[in-house]
């Protein structure tokens, strides 16, 4: 395990962006993908109050140059267990949203959302992963749909 130190988060923010933007993943998807806290991914990209984060701790700083141009096949090629998503959607289903749009947000068909919903014993990590940001960007109404 490295040691914790500061480091500064400009060249990192940078990157985040950088591959955001080639892999056309948003950024919270990735931050989840090498376990980058989202508040810690919001601070990198938004500043605080305002300003740009000016240090970062050293391990989130190796954890972002984890992140490579080619990790949406990478992420499409793993496959994970469907529970936790299946859960998610249909939490995020219950606080209103509408099949149509929950799919697309989620990156889905609307063949793939209620395949998942009704029994799809696995879901490629990408999916998980995009099911996760998008309850995690929904959370301040129920922290059910993060966890």
């Amino acid at each position: 395990m490295s040691a914790y130190f500061p480091v500064e988060a400009a060249p990192f923010a940078a990157h985040l962006r950088h591959i955001s933007a080639v892999s056309r993943l948003p950024w919270p998807v990735l931050a989840l993908a090498v376990g980058i806290p989202l508040s810690w991914g919001d601070a990198l990209i938004n500043g605080i109050k305002g300003q740009p984060l000016q240090t970062l701790p050293s391990t989130l700083a190796e954890s972002i140059m984890r992140l490579s141009p080619d990790i949406r096949s990478s992420l499409a090629d793993h496959w994970v267990p469907a529970g936790g998503t299946r859960k998610r959607l249909r939490l995020l289903l219950h606080s209103g949203w509408h099949p149509p749009a929950l799919a697309k947000h989620a990156g889905l068909s609307l063949p793939e959302l209620s395949s998942i919903l009704r029994d799809a014993p696995n879901v490629t990590n990408l999916v998980e992963l995009n099911v996760r940001a998008l309850a995690a960007s929904h959370s301040c109404r129920s922290s059910r749909l993060a966890a």
